[in-house]
């Protein structure tokens, strides 16, 4: 009985650490407990396994002697039997909670850990840009490693949304929204990460772009300096020859000039790039890529000039020789004119006349030689004509070429007109006279409304972009496909702008914090009765795109992110389509009830007090 009641002591006592409900307070904890109490799992198994097997075989041996309490002795066997076994089960209970608790506690751990490492990655990014071309290289390789270490981060990331997930099933209330604030937090912090990272990226790029720009208007401008130089240092030549060799060689720089051509188309294009882009330094950009211009069409016009003289040279250097030549023929021919021998025979007077009649065929022979000297050099018929005016310099098509964004800005018209002006206009009266000779008035209103119609579409669109209630707003990918009903668009590659719908038409913008300026990037698509859209189902390259018609025959393609969206903006510019189809119609209708109404009779008397409507007609 002795080793029963041990037994029966020592389970009570097992129970009641099995039966503990301390879980732990963090994840070092919770792992403490876990591993003591696997060890005490493991050793309460085999102990007990041992002490039970023991005790079951001396009640045994004592019910198979016939002992006297065979009965009591075997309902305490079944007693102690089901004891240990209920508290297996105690320990296997406390176990899994245990499990469990590490689990969550393992995934608040994961998150604080992967929450550090984000923000550790994010204060490593360093903020040098890089001095020139081969710097922002090197420090573009490191970010290239750093990106592919992100890619290791973000398998942390969908094993922490998994985990997540996982667990939403089995906790509730406080312990499910901790789980959800975690796993917010985690992707909050990396989609801040990300597009830290895609920011640097793309001002390292920006950076890389603008110091091979650099490089390049470089290397061009001192080459052009070097061919100026040549250009101009150029010998005098002294004949034809010397002439022929020098436009040779003028005309291998013009081969050398047009080979160059690809690189200041490149250097230009990238300079206008880096313009669109709103580069920190755009106007540096724009005073090289004038400059380099500039000395472009200095490269070309010294050329010409160079090649315009030495064509003048040869053709001075072309008569210098033929007057030359004719002068030593004329002097080969005065022997003969001088000889005074005229015949003493009949045959030798007869032989006089035939060698001067062949004199006078050679010297026919000599007359379009002579006839060509007498046609002016290119230097006096250029000597003749009038002083040609300077070229006007290119200067101001280049400065408008290459604005940047800050001076289209400071250009762009206010998005709302001067009230006050349009007050005091409206208060001006201008004195006519009507059809009787008498004065009358007319209201400066009218003036001031042609003024205001007199105002570009683009201040109008501006105001109206910020003046008229916002419909719909979003990103969309735009597609200009026809500029007229037989012409394709110029310029048909998918871009992509912040779009806001209004009841009269479509702007755009870079994103929403340029709506609240009114800066748009594009002219708006002003609506009309005759705008259509609808799906573009033979479209078949992208899902989710829909057709806008635009009057004139422009159309456009707009693609969004899915079928919801789509089905939305098709909604809601059928709609507007639809309102501006009704306030059309009605305006439509208006003039004919005008005209309907009788005239009104204006006496001499009453002609200062008249309508300004009737007035205007008696005008």
């Amino acid at each position: 009985h002795r080793e029963i009641d041990d037994l029966e002591q020592w389970i009570s006592d097992r129970e009641l650490i099995a039966g503990s409900h301390e879980l732990g307070q963090d994840f070092e904890h919770v792992s403490m407990l876990l591993d003591r109490f696997a060890a005490f799992s493991q050793e309460t198994e085999q102990i007990g396994n041992e002490r039970l097997q023991h005790a079951n075989e001396m009640i045994d041996i004592l019910i198979a002697n016939g002992h006297v309490d065979s009965a009591q002795i075997a309902e305490l066997k079944d007693t102690l039997n089901e004891s240990y076994q209920d508290l297996l089960e105690l320990i296997e209970t406390r176990l899994q909670s245990l499990k469990a608790s590490w689990e969550l506690q393992k995934f608040l751990h994961d998150c604080k850990e992967i929450l550090l490492t984000m923000q550790e990655r994010k204060n490593a990014i360093p903020d040098e840009i890089g001095r020139d071309q081969q710097s922002v290289q090197q420090l573009l390789r490191k970010h290239q490693q750093f990106e592919t270490e992100l890619v290791l981060l973000a398998q942390d990331i969908q094993r922490i949304q998994q985990e997540s997930k996982r667990l939403h099933g089995r906790y509730a209330g406080e312990k499910e929204t901790e789980i959800k604030q975690k796993e917010v937090d985690v992707l909050t912090q990396w989609k801040s990460l990300q597009q830290f990272v895609d920011q640097r990226k793309r001002l390292l790029n920006d950076y890389e772009d603008l110091h091979r720009f650099f490089n390049l208007t470089r290397d061009l401008n001192m080459w052009m300096d070097v061919m100026i130089r040549q250009m101009n240092n150029s010998l005098k030549p002294r004949d034809v020859s010397g002439v022929d060799l020098l436009m040779n060689n003028h005309q291998s720089l013009k081969a050398e000039i047009d080979a160059r051509q690809e690189n200041f188309t490149m250097c230009i294009n990238l300079g206008k790039d880096l313009i669109n882009r709103r580069h920190a330094r755009s106007s540096e950009v724009k005073d090289k890529c004038v400059q380099l211009s500039m000395l472009r069409d200095r490269l070309d016009d010294t050329w010409n000039e160079r090649w315009d003289y030495l064509q003048v040279i040869l053709d001075v250097y072309q008569f210098a020789r033929d007057a030359a030549i004719a002068e030593t023929w004329l002097i080969a021919q005065e022997s003969y004119l001088n000889n005074e021998e005229l015949g003493e025979t009949l045959d030798q007077v007869e032989n006089l006349i035939k060698r001067h009649e062949q004199f006078e065929k050679s010297l026919m022979a000599q007359e379009d030689r002579f006839n060509a000297l007498r046609n002016l050099t290119q230097l006096e018929k250029k000597r003749q004509l009038p002083p040609s005016e300077p070229r006007q310099s290119r200067l101001p098509i280049y400065l408008e070429e290459f604005k940047t964004w800050e001076e289209r800005d400071t250009e762009r018209p206010s998005t709302s007109p001067d009230k006050s002006k349009l007050r005091s206009s409206t208060a001006e009266e201008k004195t006519v006279t009507d059809g009787s000779g008498r004065p009358t008035t007319l209201p400066g209103k009218q003036r001031s409304s042609q003024e205001y119609e007199s105002m570009s579409g683009k201040q109008r669109r501006s105001e109206s972009a910020t003046r008229l209630p916002t419909i719909k707003e979003g990103f969309l990918s735009r597609k200009h496909e026809w500029e007229g009903h037989e012409r394709k668009a110029t310029h048909r590659a998918w871009e992509k702008f912040y779009c806001v719908l209004t009841s009269k038409g479509l702007s755009f913008f870079k994103d929403s914090k340029h709506l609240k300026t009114g800066r748009t990037v594009s002219d708006d698509l002003n609506f009309d009765s005759s705008t259509s859209v609808a799906q573009a189902t033979d479209y078949r390259k992208k899902t989710n795109v829909f057709r806008l018609k635009l009057s004139g025959g422009n159309e456009y393609l707009f693609h969004a992110k899915d079928d919801t969206e789509m089905n939305e903006w098709i909604t809601s510019i059928n709609s507007c389509i639809s309102s501006i189809s009704t306030v059309s119609s009605t305006t439509t209708q208006m003039p004919s009830v005008a005209l309907t109404s009788p005239p009104t009779v204006i006496n001499s008397s009453s002609s200062s007090t008249s309508s300004p409507k009737h007035q205007q007609q008696q005008q």
